[in-house]
């Protein structure tokens, strides 16, 4: 079997080898890793702002390619913790509206 790009097949690797869930992983700053980081962060987006969260000012970031870009750019240290830091921003958006994101999965 032939693949046209090694990245697809990487990435395809690496998906097939992470939880379910994000709140037990860890991503990186390479490719691979930022774009499963990206479709995480934008779904996480999504469900919050479905949850009624406030997320008026950063439309712009529900595109994963803006995302993916976003996370290369970033230290690996930064991309061990985006779990942790991206629940808080979460916590943040949600809690304007006086709504728990604990539950927002």
């Amino acid at each position: 079997m032939r693949y046209g790009k090694p990245g697809a097949v990487a990435l395809l690797a690496l998906t097939a080898l992470m939880p379910a869930g994000a709140g037990a992983q860890e991503f990186t700053n390479t490719e691979p890793s930022c774009a499963v980081y990206a479709e995480w962060i934008t779904d996480l987006m999504r469900k919050g702002q479905r949850a009624g969260c406030d997320f008026s000012d950063v439309q712009a970031w529900f595109d994963p390619r803006q995302q993916v870009q976003w996370c290369m750019r970033q230290s690996p240290a930064r991309m061990r913790n985006a779990v942790e830091i991206s629940r808080g921003h979460l916590g943040e958006r949600c809690a304007r509206r006086g709504i728990d994101s604990r539950k927002i999965r």
